[in-house]
């Protein structure tokens, strides 16, 4: 019983917040969407993951993979990139040709991209690749097929419907994390006492 107080105390405390969480934000931590250009997103660079892992860390986080629509949004993201130093870093986004080969889609939206940035000769579905990064060449960033299970980073996109509230509870998890935490907290404790 004391433990589940201790637990909770911690939490509320920020006890917990320095816990190892390799190189992943954690659900305590504040504000993980960044604003870069017209978008919010989490640019994640601690941990490698597949494609597919990409997709389902980013659903987590209420958000999808990034999908960029337009030279704006691709300047804006390659901009942040290189900045931060992010060059020799490969970045998962959202558009795939997993369903006909050849005609990437935003799993997104579900529809063919409007907009693409690759290098000459890309695509070119070298060891049957189905997903798309963005990679640096001479510190410019573009779109490359690659092998949905090879590793890269994550970026996450705050879906557009929570953008314009971003401050609130109920559009971020993240931000409102220690109140979610109580009324869980609360609601179990109510099941386990028969309140």
């Amino acid at each position: 019983m004391q433990t589940k107080y201790l637990f909770l105390l911690l939490c509320l405390t920020g006890g917990l917040s320095h816990a190892a969480n390799d190189g992943l934000a954690i659900a305590g931590d504040a504000n993980l969407f960044k604003r870069i250009g017209g978008k919010y997103y989490i640019v994640f660079t601690g941990v490698q993951m597949n494609w597919f892992a990409a997709v389902n860390l980013c659903q987590t986080y209420d958000s999808d993979l990034a999908t960029i629509n337009s030279e704006t949004e691709m300047n804006d993201l390659n901009f942040y990139l290189t900045k931060n130093g992010h060059v020799g870093k490969y970045f998962w986004i959202s558009g795939n040709d997993l369903a006909d080969e050849g005609k990437f889609v935003s799993l997104t939206t579900g529809r063919a991209m409007i907009y693409s940035k690759f290098l000459p000769g890309q695509p070119d579905n070298y060891r049957d690749e189905d997903c798309l990064h963005l990679q640096a060449f001479n510190n410019v960033f573009y779109m490359n097929d690659q092998l949905c299970s090879d590793n890269g980073y994550p970026i996450c996109e705050m879906r557009s419907a929570k953008m314009n509230t971003q401050d609130t509870c109920e559009n971020i998890p993240t931000n409102c994390a220690v109140k979610t935490l109580v009324k869980a907290y609360l609601k179990a404790e109510n099941t386990f006492t028969c309140k």
